[in-house]
This record gives structure tokens, sequence and C-alpha cells, in this order.
């Protein structure tokens, strides 16, 4: 395998560095701020970022995002007193819930999703708002079951926690990250003058 070839398949430095920073500060935001291991976080900031990087990146870089939230849990840390077991059953829901909504955004939509019209505004709350998050919620449920929640209140604030977020933050950073994408690649193609010179 070429090195181009490689380089296709990882994001650059700074976009990972960047999403790395960001996905962090949404765990500690969500898990740490306002979250505990008897009420879970009612905002689930880490899936918007997660889903955001998923939807401005071409496909082959997909696994790098989805591997890359793993050291990030673990180093950010749950709440004290979270069972090892329940952490990797959470990480494992929402690198699967990030994949699957954005897997299947892409299967509709068929073109960079950037929520610019409202057929893709639509397709994105239907599947990543409430389809996906209301899997999700069903998955995990049992598990918030077996820390002592009732099954359907957990499931409840599992889907409200993600379907919330999606809602609210995910179109924000989405169109935040088009409009930075789009104004590097301005800047990329303006000329640049050099001592009277103008360089291409």
């Amino acid at each position: 395998m070429s090195g181009s070839t490689i380089s296709a398949h990882l994001p650059r430095p700074a976009v990972l560095a960047g999403f790395v920073a960001g996905y962090a500060v949404a765990v500690l935001l969500a898990e740490h701020t306002y979250g505990s291991v008897s009420v879970p976080s009612p905002f689930w900031l880490p899936d918007s970022v997660l889903l955001c990087a998923l939807l401005l990146a071409p496909r082959s870089q997909w696994w790098v995002f989805a591997f890359a939230i793993w050291p990030v849990r673990i180093f950010v840390g749950a709440v004290p007193g979270t069972p090892v077991w329940f952490q990797f059953v959470s990480l494992a829901n929402d690198t699967a819930k990030g994949l699957a909504a954005a897997w299947l955004l892409a299967r509709f939509v068929r073109r960079p999703i950037h929520l610019k019209t409202l057929h893709e505004l639509m397709l994105f709350l239907g599947i990543a708002a409430a389809a996906i998050p209301a899997a999700s919620a069903l998955i995990a449920a049992p598990a918030r079951y077996l820390l002592g929640d009732p099954f359907w209140r957990a499931a409840q604030g599992w889907f409200l926690g993600n379907a919330v977020t999606q809602v609210v933050v995910t179109p924000m950073l989405v169109y935040g990250g088009v409009a930075i994408s789009a104004n590097g690649s301005m800047s990329s193609k303006r000329p640049v003058r050099r001592a009277g010179w103008r360089v291409r």
C-alpha cells in the first residue's frame, strides 16, 4: 500500500487533534458536570461530536474517529463508582450508534451531508435523532437495569440524552465544520503576493 493510499485513509493531524480535544471536552461536560451513576447525563454531547466528525469525513476515515474515542473515554474516565463493564457497554453502544447513523444517512442522501436542504434535515432528524437513539436506548436499558434503574425509565432517559443533543448541537457543529472547511479551501486557492509577484 503506497503512502498516498495510506494518507487517504487518515485524517489530517490537525483535524484528528481537534476532534480528540473536542470529544474530551464533551465527555468532561456530559459525564462529570451533570451526570452521575444513578442519574445518566440528560445531554450526551459526545454523540454530537462523533457524528459530526463522521458526517464531514470521508467514509474511509471513519474507523479512525471510531477508534479514537476509546482511549479518550478511558483516559477521561467515567463518574466515580461506575462499573468497568458498564463503561465498556456504553462505549461500544456509542461507537455503534455513531457509525450506524452516519452509514444510514450516507446511504439515503448519497452525497456529503451538510444539512443544507429540508430533505437532508428531515432525514437527519428521523435517523440520528429518533430511530438510532431509540434502538440504542433499548439496547442499553438492560445494562442500566442491572445498575438498579427501572427498564423503561432507563430507556427513556437514554433516548432523551441522545436525541436532544442530536437535535440541538449536531446541526450547529455540522454547519460550523462546513464553514471552516469552505473558508480553508477558499484561502488555499487565493493567490499569494510576494515582492510584487502573484504566485498561484
